[in-house]
């Protein structure tokens, strides 16, 4: 089978995905940036120093988390979803060939108190 190379069959898949009845979409009407100032304080850490890796986006963390609870996934296959699925990385507002790694942040941003 020959496959030919479509520059737009990601804008395809996604307008197939809205029509199909994304869920994600539904949670839209949320204005997930008004939770940035209470997730702030939160997960509000000193650094001592700018050496190390940097901290994820509070509201992008908070995000993840809700498809964990919606779909009752482990970080593992939440980091799998996220990488497979367009409507997940839609709902997180990743560009194209934006690849998230490390499973391990979500929990280690659930133990921040």
């Amino acid at each position: 089978m020959d496959m030919q190379l479509n520059l737009f069959a990601e804008d395809n898949r996604l307008e197939k995905l809205t029509e199909l009845g994304d869920s994600l979409l539904k949670l839209n009407v949320v204005d997930w940036e008004s939770f940035r100032p209470v997730l702030e304080k939160a997960f509000q850490k000193e650094r001592k120093s700018n050496a190390g890796r940097h901290y994820y986006d509070v509201v992008m963390i908070f995000k993840i988390l809700v498809l964990q609870r919606l779909f009752n996934i482990s970080d593992d296959q939440t980091e799998f979803q996220i990488n497979d699925r367009m409507s997940f990385m839609r709902f997180l507002g990743f560009q194209r060939f934006i690849v998230y790694g490390n499973s391990k942040f979500s929990s280690n941003s659930q133990n921040t108190t």
